[in-house]
């Protein structure tokens, strides 16, 4: 028979929770119980190798069982890193597919230029920054040499970055009625205000 769980979280660790669970597609109960059963697994592992297992006489039927945060706290850490470490990697197989396949001349059947070592190579930089939270953006090549990241939720509400070889980032977004484009330098991070747009976009 299930039992009821009180979990008190920080507000700083319900954020974080909320993140993984949006990288998941999961409830913030979902994260929190998949990390408590990992916790506790691993601790009843831990114990048993101690060989300090033994009796312990339970709480009344009727109290709500309480873990604190640090428990919790240390497991989300894990599997955030873990999510985080998947998405990118998953990102990246992308922008390898996309090289390969327009790395040819005429990949598109227009004459297009195959795309050079210098554009994907700044591309895996700038795809390596983004952060953990933010939704992958889709990939895809242009005919002038540039390679487009694109976060689409609808026909008005979408962003397109064009990265060129030399990392200058030339951008398009469309949020309702809110039209915005631009062009910056990419300098080891991904950009505050893109990454607000994205945010806004995928919201």
């Amino acid at each position: 028979m299930d039992s009821k769980i009180t979990v008190k979280l920080p507000d700083s660790l319900r954020r974080r929770a909320k993140s993984v669970a949006a990288l998941r597609g999961e409830t913030v109960s979902d994260i929190v119980r998949d990390a408590l059963e990992a916790y506790i697994a691993e601790a009843m592992e831990s114990a048993e190798n101690d060989h300090t297992v033994g009796e312990v006489e339970g709480p009344p039927a009727d109290a709500a069982p309480a873990y604190g945060h640090r428990e919790v706290l240390r497991e989300m850490a894990v599997r955030e890193a873990t999510v985080a470490e998947w998405k990118r990697a998953e990102l990246l197989d992308n922008l390898r597919l996309l090289a390969e396949e327009c790395g040819v001349d005429d990949w598109d059947g227009h004459g297009a230029p195959p795309l050079t070592e210098a554009v994907i190579d700044m591309s895996q930089r700038i795809l390596e920054s983004l952060p953990p939270s933010l939704p992958d953006p889709d990939l895809g090549a242009e005919p002038d040499g540039h390679i487009t990241l694109e976060w689409y939720s609808s026909p008005r509400r979408l962003l397109s970055v064009s990265i060129s070889p030399r990392g200058r980032l030339h951008y398009a977004a469309l949020v309702g009625d809110d039209r915005r484009s631009g062009a910056m330098t990419f300098s080891d991070a991904f950009p505050d205000d893109l990454t607000a747009l994205a945010r806004r976009v995928m919201s």
